[in-house]
């Protein structure tokens, strides 16, 4: 960019006459081709640890405010509102997935939430923001044609926000009453959107001095959403600049990582058998996480030992955990039956064969 703003100026001394504006824009280059760090994480929805659908028979369901793809909640007027999945089809210029939302209850709102941690926010108080987007609406919609943008600041406990940030959703065309301690920076207006990807940009918001955490909000305005209405979303982008800048799809495996300091899937290793319907397990996560987790295990898990006797839990529970740090922990896990603690005068070791994925949950 800089040869060419030197080659910009060239040709403008060049001219007869040259303003002093003119020569500056040309040596400053085009502002729109820089590029600022986005905030957000998993900005085009690429990251989904937790499964690709979310709907009434997943395991993790779509209810108001269960976390889908990693760092994005589901807030909605009820449970079972929209289904959420990531696409693939659907994605826009850039992006290597889309958010979809598929309306199943009618004449609902509902939206996607990000917040980020006070250390990310804070250091942006009294600072402005721009946040960007693309958003598009299915070819065949029968009436969900709007969304609203906004860009809220937690002045509560930091890091210990109300993560549902909607006390009211109100009536269409008034903006959803927010919980306590959350506020709009700016002012969301419709946004009407068609089946082709429309660029959306909310620039130059300033940050409050007393800012804890910083959030993004994206939700359907309209009550009149038919049912099977679909809403895809893709490229944000939440930068600290007085302008929107270009988006640039983050590397996979990069993005992974910043996400698993809040949410982990461990699978496989060894355990020690603690009691004849329990293991010990110790986990070592692979990025140290943001808090010590909460523990998850979706269902079952397969077990071995050295003379290929299975044993297959049933209904497993995390009974406690200990090791009070980010970087691992010892797991106590139940829901077996006919474990033997001693093998051979020593502790009992057996091997995971098979199963499910315990989910490790730092999230705020």
């Amino acid at each position: 960019m800089a040869d060419q703003s030197i080659c910009d100026a060239e040709e403008l001394l060049l001219k007869r006459s040259v303003t002093f504006s003119e020569l500056r824009d040309a040596i400053r280059g085009d502002a729109s081709d820089a590029t600022f760090e986005n905030l957000l994480f998993n900005p085009d929805f690429a990251i989904s640890q937790r499964g690709a659908t979310f709907d009434s028979t997943t395991f993790q369901a779509n209810n108001d405010g269960n976390y889908t793809f990693d760092r994005w909640v589901l807030l909605s007027d009820g449970n079972d509102i929209v289904d959420v999945s990531q696409d693939v089809a659907n994605r826009p210029p850039r992006g290597k997935n889309a958010a979809k939302l598929e309306v199943e209850t009618a004449n609902k709102k509902f939206g996607l939430l990000q917040v980020l941690e006070s250390d990310i926010s804070a250091a942006f108080a009294s600072q402005p923001v721009s946040l960007s987007l693309q958003a598009k609406i299915g070819g065949s919609n029968a009436t969900l044609e709007t969304i609203r943008v906004g860009i809220l600041e937690w002045t509560g406990t930091a890091d210990s926000v109300t993560l549902d940030v909607v006390s009211a959703w109100g009536v269409a065309g008034a903006d959803p009453t927010l919980a306590a301690n959350w506020a709009y920076l700016n002012t969301p207006s419709n946004i009407t959107l068609s089946s082709s990807y429309l660029s959306i940009s909310v620039e130059n918001v300033t940050l409050g001095s007393g800012i804890n955490n910083l959030a993004v909000f994206i939700w359907v305005d309209d009550t009149d959403a038919t049912v099977d209405d679909q809403l895809f979303l893709g490229n944000l982008k939440l930068e600290a600049n007085a302008v929107a800048t270009a988006f640039t799809a983050p590397q996979t495996p990069t993005e992974l990582q910043r996400c698993m300091r809040y949410f982990q899937l461990y699978n496989g290793g060894y355990v020690n058998v603690a009691t004849s319907s329990s293991v010990w397990l110790n986990v070592r996560f692979p990025v140290d996480m943001r808090v010590p987790p909460t523990k998850y295990v979706p269902e079952e898990i397969s077990l071995s030992d050295d003379h290929a006797v299975n044993y297959t839990s049933s209904g497993i529970t995390v009974l406690s955990s200990s090791g009070n740090n980010m970087g691992g922990r010892t797991v106590l896990l139940g829901g077996f039956s006919g474990l033997t603690t001693v093998a051979n005068g020593l502790s009992n070791t057996l091997s995971w064969i098979g199963g499910n994925n315990i989910w490790l949950d730092a999230e705020l």
